[in-house]
């Protein structure tokens, strides 16, 4: 099966919480809590297909 063909549906929280975190006084992170509806699949794909996952700057070159 093709890592494509297996990858699970990408289900996004409606409701996920986004809040921002002061990092510096000039900087801020935004968080996204709950982001995902399945992060559980998502995780258990890439542990399934982690040889085939390569660092997005190795897809650039």
């Amino acid at each position: 099966m093709d890592i494509v063909e297996a990858l699970p549906l990408i289900r996004i929280n409606s409701n996920a919480e986004i809040r921002r975190q002061p990092i510096t006084a000039d900087e801020d992170c935004v968080i996204v809590d709950n982001f995902l509806q399945n992060p559980d699949e998502i995780v258990e794909f890439a542990w399934r297909h982690a040889g085939a996952i390569q660092p997005f700057d190795l897809l650039l070159r």
